[in-house]
């Protein structure tokens, strides 16, 4: 291919990747902190403004903690989500759930339907906690597709397909300046009203 060749396809692979930045832009939309909402209908941000850009190292293992029943097993399934995960925004104070914080109470509304079904207190006949059970296997069912995690955990025991080994080392975002962040949005939430 000659100079001019290489130039056009050069020009054209530009060209390409600022068609596919605009097609971004429009898809996701570009993060922007100077942006103002109203925090009416659908003017507000999509995502809670949290600066998580640094990594921490977690070592994922079974615990001891985040039992299934008693009283300190409740204490820390409700420690997890402080004011409940809710965010207050805009000048109306509109209310806003973190994602985070719903999959996380998602979780303990399983492990309530887990102690309830062995306790034989869940009642099938009048689909108590029926409707909130299945919206939370499906929005943690979805959670987990939209993030594709394709971290390699290590298959073992009688059944090699099920079985598996998580205690490693994993990159986490440092998820403390959420916790902050939204502590301190429940804070002045409540100086305010």
């Amino acid at each position: 291919m000659g100079s001019r060749g290489t130039h056009l396809l050069s020009l054209a692979l530009v060209f390409l990747g600022i068609v596919e930045l605009v097609l971004y832009a429009r898809l996701v939309g570009w993060p922007s902190r100077t942006r103002t909402y109203t925090y009416k209908g659908d003017d507000h941000p999509n995502a809670l403004d949290v600066d998580l850009n640094n990594r921490v190292a977690l070592f994922m293992q079974n615990t001891v903690h985040y039992q299934m029943r008693g009283a300190q097993a409740q204490e820390e399934w409700d420690a997890l989500s402080p004011g409940k995960g809710i965010v207050h925004l805009g000048p109306q104070k509109r209310p806003f759930m973190v994602s985070v914080f719903h999959q996380l109470r998602c979780l303990d509304v399983l492990r309530h339907g887990i102690v309830r079904a062995d306790a034989h207190t869940f009642n099938v006949t009048t689909n108590d906690g029926e409707w909130e059970t299945r919206h939370c296997l499906n929005y943690l069912r979805q959670m987990i597709m939209c993030r594709a995690n394709t971290r390699l955990e290590k298959a073992i025991g009688l059944y090699l397909e099920h079985n598996t080994l998580n205690e490693q080392d994993y990159v986490c975002e440092d998820w403390r300046p959420l916790y902050a962040a939204v502590a301190q949005n429940e804070l002045e939430y409540k100086g305010s009203h």
